[in-house]
């Protein structure tokens, strides 16, 4: 192994489900196995499949689901480029 992930505190997967549909499914699982069970994991994806979901469950512990509501109007001091 060429990365000692024994101190890692953080696993950021972020795009979970683009990456997914590419194909990382095994190498996300070797991922998560190998790194710390005491770290904070923060998981982002823009779609919520069964596969994000069966990842969901194999790498959080009492995950905390934030979603955009597509109903809100959007702040007038926000610039989007």
């Amino acid at each position: 192994m060429s990365v000692d992930l024994d101190d890692l505190a953080v696993l950021i997967l972020d795009e979970a489900d683009r990456l997914l549909e590419l194909g990382f499914n095994a190498e996300i699982q070797e991922l998560v196995r190998l790194c710390p069970k005491k770290r904070q994991t923060m998981l982002f994806s823009a779609t919520m499949t069964e596969e994000v979901d069966e990842l969901i469950k194999l790498s959080l512990t009492k995950p905390l689901r934030l979603s955009a509501d597509p109903s809100a109007k959007r702040p007038s001091t926000l610039t989007e480029e």
